[in-house]
């Protein structure tokens, strides 16, 4: 039986106060997340990510003050042991492949929260966590159909 995976702290990069409050409520159900920061700009989201060192950052595509992707890429390239969960409101048919080569490690819908945003997390999560471990995570991250 796998070991279970310690706390998972995410900061989230969005700047919409309502879609935070109910993403966060989402988060909050489980025991297993803690939210250690919700910022909205790509200043804040850059110094906070390096100075808590989260294992997820989940970053809306549609924050204000900056390109979603850019963000996406910037955070690879600075803390590539970092989780990204991208959250989009147009639909993975729009921007799914962007995405991930722009180096999210999964994309979520935001119309599709409410089923997919904890296995996401949960996936991003463990596959960091056995990749700094040496072992590999068979198949790919959860995706809205």
């Amino acid at each position: 039986m796998a070991e279970p995976l310690p706390m998972i702290r995410i900061l989230f990069a969005n700047g919409d106060a309502a879609f935070t409050r109910r993403a966060t409520r989402i988060l909050q159900k489980w025991d297993g997340a803690v939210i250690v920061a919700n910022v909205g700009s790509e200043d804040q989201v850059l110094t906070r990510v390096e100075e808590l060192q989260p294992d997820v950052v989940l970053v809306d595509l549609a924050i204000p003050d900056m390109a979603g992707l850019h963000l996406v890429t910037r955070l690879r390239t600075m803390l590539p042991q970092v989780g990204i969960v991208a959250l989009t409101a147009l639909g993975l048919d729009n921007q799914g492949w962007a995405v991930a080569a722009a180096g999210a490690d999964a994309v979520v819908s935001k119309t599709a929260i409410r089923t997919d945003l904890l296995p996401a997390v949960y996936w991003v999560a463990q596959s960091k966590a056995r990749s700094r471990n040496g072992s590999t995570t068979p198949g790919g991250p959860p995706c809205d159909s």
